[in-house]
């Protein structure tokens, strides 16, 4: 039973494991759109702050098309209530691809990186906490990156 339990332990653990970043060079920024501007955010407001960490860093980035290019997709998902707000950051690196990145015979969904944190604050303030944990989630992410590619 022990063996059962730690076997059960280890896969729910290990099931997201990720595509190597090694060689990622450049990504398609995609950011969903919001709806009307829930608790002061906006999609614009959310590409300045991706745009402004990923300048700042070594990994180039499109937000023009690229079907073969992977997508740096953030999807902000909010929840406005009268007093607070809530809403989860949430960040994939990704491609879809017929010819799998680590040469492994493989085709479809590859998963480079995931994040999701969830945030709640107050309807006035709100945005600005989202958006600070956003920059602050992609910063640790150019760090993972950077660690992949010895820079």
């Amino acid at each position: 039973m022990k063996k059962i339990l730690i076997t059960l332990f280890i896969f729910l653990n290990f099931t997201n494991l990720n595509a190597s970043m090694s060689g990622l060079e450049k990504v398609q920024l995609l950011v969903e759109d919001v709806g009307s501007k829930p608790c002061g955010l906006s999609r614009d407001k959310i590409i300045k702050s991706a745009k402004y960490i990923l300048l700042n860093s070594k990994l180039k980035f499109t937000t023009e098309f690229a079907s073969k290019q992977p997508l740096l997709y953030i999807q902000p998902i909010i929840l406005g209530g009268d007093v607070n707000c809530t809403g989860v950051v949430k960040f994939q690196v990704k491609m879809h691809s017929q010819k799998d990145p680590l040469d492994k015979y493989n085709v479809g969904h590859f998963l480079y990186y995931d994040q999701a944190i969830l945030v709640k604050g107050g309807r006035t303030n709100f945005h600005k906490y989202y958006l600070d944990t956003l920059e602050e989630y992609l910063k640790e992410f150019i760090i993972e990156w950077s660690e992949w590619n010895n820079n």
